[in-house]
Order: structure tokens, then sequence, then C-alpha cells
């Protein structure tokens, strides 16, 4: 089964000021989640931040190929609010969303600075 979750993070003026977690799975693999939010009498900033950094690598089967790729992702999301829609005059809302995400995977011994483009290990 493969799915997708689309989370779409709070506003600005109903979000704890900051939030932050930290995760580690069974493969080593950490998570860090981050989010701060700013809020006057005008403007409400809501600003996310996202971080998997990569575990060990894994053969479990030993078939020389790495059970689960080595992911590197960054992920950004800020959400600015002027005025809410709902009152009179001038409203405004901005999102921005910027992610960054390397995955390396193949044969274990695979290294990306001396054999990417090179038929002699796979990855």
């Amino acid at each position: 089964m493969v799915g997708q979750i689309i989370v779409y993070p709070v506003e600005g003026q109903t979000a704890d000021l900051f939030t932050a977690d930290l995760l580690m799975n069974s493969f080593t693999e950490k998570h860090i989640n981050a989010g701060i939010a700013i809020e006057n009498s005008t403007w409400n900033n809501y600003l996310a931040f996202h971080a998997s950094l990569p575990g060990g690598r894994f053969d479990r089967d030993e078939d020389t190929f790495a059970d689960l790729p080595l992911l590197t992702r960054y992920s950004m999301c800020n959400k600015l609010r002027f005025r809410n829609e709902d009152q009179i005059g001038f409203s405004a809302f901005i999102g921005l969303r910027l992610t960054d995400v390397e995955r390396i995977g193949g044969q274990t011994n695979f290294n990306t600075n001396l054999d990417k483009g090179s038929a002699a290990v796979y990855g």
C-alpha cells in the first residue's frame, strides 16, 4: 500500500508560539520539526521547519543492496497573513514552501563522490 499525507500547518493566530520535536527511528534516521508563530493586531505569521537526516546503511538480507535509501530532506513552510478575509478592507495571504531532498540508494558500497555516473557500483 502506498499513500501520501498532506499536512497544512496551523495558522499563526491559532498556533502555539513555539513547538519542536525530535525523533529517531529503528534505522537511526533522524527527524527534526520546529514551528514558530508571530502575531500582532494586523499581521500573523507561521514558520515551520522540518529536517530528515540519514541513518545508517542497512543490508539485513545481505544482498549487497541497501534496504532503504539514505534520505536527507529539508523543508520550510512560511504562511504570512495580513488581516483576515472577513474584515472590511484589504487582506492578503502569502504562502511559501521550499523543499530540498536527496536520496541515495543502491549497493551499500556506493559512494556518490566516487561512483556517480560510473558502472562500477550501482547507485
